[in-house]
């Protein structure tokens, strides 16, 4: 104060932590033709699409996440993802709902329906896609570029998505 008299005063801060759950697999799905469901494809039991783009351009495909044998009726609409196809370049972007954040993203861009395994055959397990984001931090959002993309491609874009509980 102004007499030169001195105080102390001890503040605490209490950190709240996000909370999340219902984690579950999510997959992009083109609303057209061009979205193929794995399940049959190979023996595929798992279900999630591969997507195929012919030409340049913008193409959103909602995220569905738990959507069980390729049923979006049965999953949660969990946000999108933005594929954009021009030049040569592909750019690939997640843009979750906000009630949402994903813990892992996988993008698959090639010119077959699946990537393939060693041994060649075909496989749809997100570690074997050519971007795997490696852990996230619950993010919101991530885009992933491509180059050296020439004719037409297929995509495929997988995520571990969470519902946001308390924020």
């Amino acid at each position: 104060d102004d007499c030169e008299n001195t105080t102390e005063k001890t503040i605490y801060v209490t950190k709240e932590v996000n909370k999340y759950g219902s984690c579950e697999t999510a997959f992009g799905k083109l609303e057209s033709d061009n979205a193929l469901c794995f399940i049959g494809d190979y023996n595929f039991n798992r279900w999630g699409w591969t997507n195929k783009i012919s030409e340049p351009g913008t193409y959103e495909m909602p995220m569905y996440a738990g959507a069980a044998k390729c049923l979006v009726e049965k999953g949660v609409l969990a946000g999108a993802v933005i594929v954009t196809y021009e030049n040569d370049v592909v750019t690939v972007e997640y843009q979750l709902n906000g009630d949402y954040a994903m813990s892992e993203a996988h993008v698959y861009v090639g010119c077959d329906p699946y990537p393939t395994m060693k041994n060649g055959k075909p496989t749809i397990a997100p570690g074997q896609f050519t971007f795997n984001s490696g852990t996230l931090d619950r993010s919101t959002g991530i885009i992933t570029t491509f180059t050296n993309v020439q004719g037409e491609f297929y995509v495929i874009a997988h995520a571990v998505t969470c519902e946001v509980l308390c924020r």
